[in-house]
């Protein structure tokens, strides 16, 4: 009876352990996924932002050019 019920015990042990590494590759893959997509949110977000800093830069320049002639 003993035996028995070691054995049993054992193989929930293992079995608890099988699952519990399931359950981080599992999180692993949904980690990777999610920094996937922030990844992508924060390119598109900072699209628009360098463009907008380019535009603000070439009229800066154009603003001095137009300065220096007036001077």
């Amino acid at each position: 009876m003993k035996m028995i019920l070691a054995s049993v015990i054992l193989f929930f042990l293992l079995l608890s352990c099988s699952a519990e590494d399931a359950k981080q590759e599992e999180k692993g893959g949904i980690e990777k996924a999610t920094d996937r997509v922030a990844a992508e949110m924060v390119e598109k977000i900072n699209k628009p932002i360098n463009a907008a800093r380019s535009v603000r830069e070439a009229e800066e320049q154009r603003t001095k050019q137009e300065k220096k002639q007036i001077e």
